[in-house]
C-alpha cells in the first residue's frame, strides 16, 4: 500500500482554496499524525498525514465503481496503524458473509 499521494497538500493555511468539489477532503488540523483509508470491502488507498496535512480524495481515488458506496476511515496514528493486506481480506470476508448466507439460503 503506497504513502504517497500526489493529492496529498501541505501547510494548510485556507482550507477552502484547495479542496476539489465533489471530492471528500480530510484536514488533519491535530498535533499528531493520522492514518486515512478508504474501505469498500477492502482497504485502498492508504495514507499518512502529517499535521497541516490534507488529502482530497477525487473520483480516479475512490475505484472505478463511482455507483457503488465506500467508507473513509480516519485513525489518530503513524504508518504501524495502516491496514495489513491481510486485515483488509477479514475485514471482506466479515462484511460478505451475511449477504452470501442469506442468499444461500
Amino acid at each position: 500500500m503506497a504513502l504517497s499521494n500526489p493529492s496529498v497538500h501541505t501547510e494548510v493555511d485556507d482550507a477552502s482554496t484547495f479542496i476539489p468539489q465533489h471530492s471528500p477532503t480530510i484536514l488533519n488540523a491535530s498535533n499528531h499524525s493520522m492514518t486515512v483509508f478508504q474501505e469498500r470491502g477492502t482497504f485502498y488507498n492508504c495514507q499518512v498525514l502529517k499535521p497541516g496535512e490534507a488529502v482530497s480524495m477525487t473520483r480516479k481515488q475512490t475505484g472505478p465503481f463511482n455507483l457503488v458506496p465506500y467508507k473513509i476511515h480516519a485513525i489518530v496514528g503513524d504508518e504501524s496503524c495502516l491496514p495489513s493486506s491481510q486485515d483488509s481480506t477479514r475485514n471482506l470476508i466479515k462484511v460478505t458473509a451475511i449477504p452470501a448466507a442469506f442468499v444461500a439460503g
